[in-house]
């Protein structure tokens, strides 16, 4: 399913209803999209990264930079500042870029979700990404599924919204499994688990939520 710039960018107009849930659970039959911001608008999220016994915890607005041109193709850019996330129209994650400069050339799906969102979806496939500094290509499986629609609650308020799995295993051994949660009122995600066991056993978790709604600067 190919959705156009239309469909991905979405419109402001519709208002944004963080300040209650909805009184049931009443399941969509889909979320068929994600919605990138626009121009001048950020979403701010709190993120929380646990290495062993270490914790941070950094506060990162995501904003949209101008439109970026890879391989002929508009693209989106989101950033938190440094880091530069580019996606393309089709919904497919294309090239990471750190204080300006590309690190790494791909192309997966952004992000690990079976688009449109239906309970039971379940996707597997095989990715490749190139880490520029060293040439050094990298392939891994990943598989993908939507699990349930329910409440979730983030500092920017309470939702109904998908969950999402995801799981890679990378090379090195390394795990890494994915759970995102995805609100149709938003046309977006409000929270994101991401948990890595490396080969050695050792575990690292970050926990991104959103906390404020999107606003327009």
């Amino acid at each position: 399913m190919r959705l156009t710039r239309r469909d991905i960018v979405g419109s402001l107009a519709l208002g944004w209803p963080f300040l209650a849930t909805p009184a049931r659970a009443e399941q969509p039959p889909y979320m068929p999209r994600m919605r990138f911001p626009e121009v001048g608008e950020s979403w701010t999220w709190r993120r929380t990264v646990t290495i062993g016994s270490d914790e941070k915890v950094f506060h990162v607005t995501h904003r949209r930079d101008p439109d970026i041109v890879i391989d002929g193709q508009p693209c989106v850019g989101i950033t938190d500042g440094r880091t530069v996330t580019v996606a393309n129209y089709d919904g497919e994650q294309v090239a990471i870029f750190v204080d300006g400069k590309m690190t790494v050339r791909m192309v997966i799906p952004i992000p690990f979700a079976v688009w449109p969102l239906r309970i039971g979806a379940r996707q597997e496939s095989q990715h490749r990404a190139l880490r520029i500094a060293d040439r050094k290509e990298i392939s891994w499986r990943m598989v993908r599924s939507v699990e349930a629609y329910e409440t979730v609650t983030v500092p920017a308020g309470t939702f109904w919204a998908f969950r999402t799995f995801a799981q890679s295993q990378f090379p090195d051994g390394r795990l890494t499994s994915t759970t995102q949660w995805w609100a149709p009122s938003l046309s977006n995600g409000v929270k994101l688990q991401i948990v890595s066991k490396m080969p050695n056993g050792s575990l690292s978790t970050e926990i991104s939520e959103l906390i404020a709604p999107p606003a327009i600067s």
